[in-house]
């Protein structure tokens, strides 16, 4: 019965989505690729998220170690298969363990050097294998753990750097992770608006160095904003997303265009998916908000003279992609009215869009999906990181 689950989901989000669906042309490439092309998608969503569970409570963030129900700073976030929610909390250095029904079942991991503990960690993800893989860039290793929470194995963490968040998996008994470096160094001491093109390769981090292996994925040139101490993006721009699946699957989107690529571990690409959408403009109120804050984050990074002018009219055409335990993928997209999923299957069938409600603010956590559940990083409305399970209904009329 549990095969059929994403055939079902799928049935009946098509029969509930709203506005005009074409029917996708298909073709396969001379490398034995799929091509799927929807002419259109869904302009109102026909379904919405209708929240089932939150943990998380209203609290300092200091006392996010003492409470398990305070969370400081979530990074990341699992689910098993028996419905155990792992909640990584970075500020208190904790794996937390949360029944199905929300109840606290007690800690994976805690604070420390020693085995199984925590450094500064930044990921969480569950292998097909069961395994928790936990990516601890403090104390330079990943640790995988059973379902009882007992340590199988843990071996050195060589990455040459990190995000907020890994983004990142364990697949074959290896650990594999998205790296990228820029092509123009020489640029390294410009201030202001910086062009950069930066390569991005999969790498797969064996025993040892020697075991190691990187796949180039390709390139791309973009723009940010370099200041005395520090960087950052240009607000509406970037877009876009990558995803690596327990499955052993690689997703890349566009951002300048509405377009997915599924890869192997080889970068051999098996499955590409685009359509026509109209990207959302920014609004007045959005630029105005957006150039605040930048001036408020120059008392901290350094002054800069920025011609406000580099804000684009528009956002991203793709605003970031999560795969779904099925094989298939959710593609969060901005819209005259706010942020929505378009839900795509394994082999690039549409199964409608999803008004994102509380979770489609970007949270720089990827969410967990399954079947047509998903869980999720929010923020109460006092600014606490909470966590959300919600399930896909129809939109109500």
């Amino acid at each position: 019965m549990r095969s059929l689950l994403p055939c079902l989901v799928l049935s009946t989000l098509v029969a509930c989505s709203s506005g005009p669906v074409d029917k996708p042309s298909r073709r396969t490439l001379a490398n034995g690729a799929v091509e799927v092309n929807h002419s259109s998608l869904a302009n109102t969503p026909g379904l919405q998220l209708s929240e089932e569970l939150r943990i998380g409570v209203a609290g300092s963030g200091s006392d996010s170690a003492d409470d398990p129900f305070i969370f400081g700073d979530i990074r990341d976030l699992e689910v098993g298969l028996d419905g155990t929610i792992y909640v990584l909390d970075y500020q208190a250095a904790q794996i937390r363990m949360f029944d199905s029904t929300g109840e606290f079942i007690g800690l994976l991991a805690d604070k420390g050097e020693g085995p199984g503990e925590l450094g500064r960690t930044n990921g969480i993800r569950l292998d097909s294998d069961g395994f928790l893989w936990v990516n601890d860039h403090g104390n330079r290793r990943v640790t995988l753990f059973d379902s009882e929470g007992a340590i199988v194995r843990e071996m050195p963490w060589r990455a040459r750097g990190y995000g907020y968040s890994w983004r990142g998996m364990g697949h074959g008994g290896r650990y594999w992770y998205f790296s990228s470096g820029e092509l123009d160094p020489a640029e390294f001491d410009k201030r202001g608006v910086v062009e950069s093109t930066s390569e991005t390769y999969l790498t797969s981090l064996g025993e040892t160095e020697e075991e190691d292996v990187s796949v180039y994925l390709g390139s791309n040139t973009g723009s940010y904003l370099r200041f005395p101490r520090g960087t950052t993006g240009i607000p509406f721009s970037g877009g876009g997303g990558s995803y690596l699946d327990p499955g052993g699957h690689v997703w890349m989107a566009a951002s300048a265009e509405y377009k997915l690529v599924r890869m192997d571990l080889e970068a051999d690409t098996t499955l590409m998916i685009t359509a026509s959408v109209d990207p959302a403009p920014v609004s007045d109120s959005e630029r105005t908000m957006a150039i605040e804050n930048y001036e408020s984050m120059m008392e901290r990074m350094g002054q800069l003279d920025i011609d406000w002018s580099i804000i684009p009219s528009h956002k991203p055409m793709i605003g970031g992609i999560t795969g779904t335990a099925e094989g298939g993928v959710w593609v969060r997209r901005d819209t005259d009215t706010g942020p929505v999923f378009d839900i795509f299957a394994g082999d690039g069938t549409y199964g409608g869009t999803a008004d994102a409600g509380a979770l489609g603010a970007f949270s720089g956590v990827e969410p967990v999906i399954r079947g047509d559940r998903i869980w999720g990083k929010a923020m109460d409305r006092d600014g606490t990181p909470v966590v959300i399970r919600a399930r896909l209904m129809p939109a109500d009329r």
